[in-house]
């Protein structure tokens, strides 16, 4: 009797899973793919110290992106099905958002755009992306691609064909404010049709083309663009190369000076501190001061004179409280000469505890990426799952009809029910 039960139980599990497998389909369909951004906003870190620190640089509203330049553009990407997905969008040039924001492009390790597409527990995606693929590289607008074009048979790639690639023009990457997009090719694009719904869009050109020649496959390396783009960004996140401030190095060609000599002390910073805002500091943003400023005394910009007879320490020390100093007329007294070492000497023990995972050069506005990402805002593309070939919204003739899946799912539990009811039978017999 137990066994009877059990084999029960058992079935009606099986019957509910078949249900419980239906029904977010359904609710996918009609919830929709993601939220509009209204403030982009756009932070920095570096390239080693990915995993630990992250700065804000800049936020903008649409309407200050507008202001950035903003022009309607054309795009045509190879999707990975073998078709081309068209794009009309306005917005600004990414180039120019980056400079807004006081980055320099040349120190850009990687872009990586945090959006709000999808829904439920994969509502957030991290996309990466690089300057020299997606931002400065030559892409093109091939208007005459969409209908002259042939799939192979899989599938998986197309062959424009003779004519498929004149007009083409080259189109710059662009943060879309409005945009729509279609993989119809019989549908024409018009400026009218542009909404703010996916705002906002990554939207680049597709890589260069040949007539005759199939597409590769792929991304990352082969002609499958429509994936390299993203919609419902709300955070540009940068990665700079190097590492921030870690030292502070003086020098002075000759420390043993005579009563009345006057000499500026070179500074360098040390690191790729790349800002000269609040996010980091500058030589001209260094404290200078004197152990003895009655033998030698030095000026706010590191301009020393000696007094009389004597030996004293000049110190320079930074906004976070970096240090480092040089000795003047120490080998006088046996101290020793030369160019300055960093410090960070806060308890007085005049030990150099210069920790590069310390002393930070950027010290406002520095939080833990803890404290900013979420575990979902912060997902890496592997612990997720792909999006779809053209990483957007499907069009209206192929989103699922709630029909279909209603009679699917009954398909599905008759099935289930019928598989269920041959066990159980076979079960009984058994026993």
């Amino acid at each position: 009797m137990k066994k009877r039960i059990a084999a029960v139980i058992c079935t009606a599990a099986m019957v509910f899973s078949q249900a419980v497998f239906v029904v977010p389909a359904v609710a996918y369909a009609e919830e929709g793919s993601g939220v509009a951004g209204e403030v982009l906003s756009v932070r920095v870190q570096y390239a080693a110290e990915r995993d630990d620190k992250i700065r804000e640089k800049a936020s903008f509203t649409s309407s200050e992106l507008a202001g950035m330049g903003s022009s309607v553009y054309r795009f045509t990407n190879v999707t990975d099905v073998g078709t081309v997905l068209q794009i009309v969008a306005k917005g600004p040039r990414l180039i120019d958002v980056i400079n807004a924001a006081g980055i320099d492009l040349g120190s850009i390790e990687m872009i990586t755009f945090r959006t709000k597409d999808g829904s439920g527990a994969h509502s957030h995606y991290s996309r990466n992306f690089y300057v020299g693929t997606h931002l400065t590289a030559t892409r093109y607008y091939y208007p005459n691609l969409v209908k002259n074009h042939e799939r192979n048979e899989d599938g998986t790639a197309l062959t424009p064909l003779e004519g498929a690639l004149a007009g083409a023009t080259p189109v710059p990457s662009i943060l879309a404010l409005m945009s729509e997009s279609t993989k119809d090719p019989n549908r024409v694009l018009d400026d009218s049709d542009m909404t703010k719904i996916e705002a906002f869009r990554f939207c680049l050109g597709q890589t260069p083309l040949k007539e005759g020649v199939m597409t590769a496959p792929g991304y990352g390396g082969g002609d499958v663009n429509a994936m390299d783009s993203a919609q419902y960004i709300y955070g540009v996140d940068i990665t700079l190369y190097g590492s921030p401030v870690d030292g502070i190095k003086l020098d002075l060609s000759d420390p043993d000076l005579k009563v009345g000599s006057e000499k500026k002390i070179g500074a360098v910073i040390e690191g790729d501190e790349l800002f000269a805002d609040d996010f980091g500091f500058t030589v001209e943003d260094l404290t200078w001061s004197s152990s003895a400023p009655d033998i030698v005394s030095v000026s706010d910009d590191g301009t020393i004179k000696v007094l009389k007879e004597g030996t004293a320490v000049i110190t320079a020390t930074a906004p976070n409280g970096m240090t480092a100093s040089v000795t003047i007329n120490g080998s006088k007294d046996g101290k020793g000469q030369g160019s300055g070492d960093t410090k960070n000497d806060k308890d007085g023990s005049g030990k150099n505890k210069k920790d590069s995972k310390k002393v930070k050069g950027i010290v406002v506005k520095e939080v833990t990426i803890e404290e900013l990402v979420t575990e979902e805002e912060g997902m890496q593309p592997s612990d997720r799952e792909e999006m779809a070939g053209d990483a957007q919204a499907l069009d209206k003739a192929e989103e699922t009809d709630p029909i279909t899946v209603a009679l699917s799912g009954s398909v599905a539990l008759t099935m289930a029910g019928l598989g269920a009811g041959f066990r159980i039978r076979r079960f009984f017999r058994e026993v």
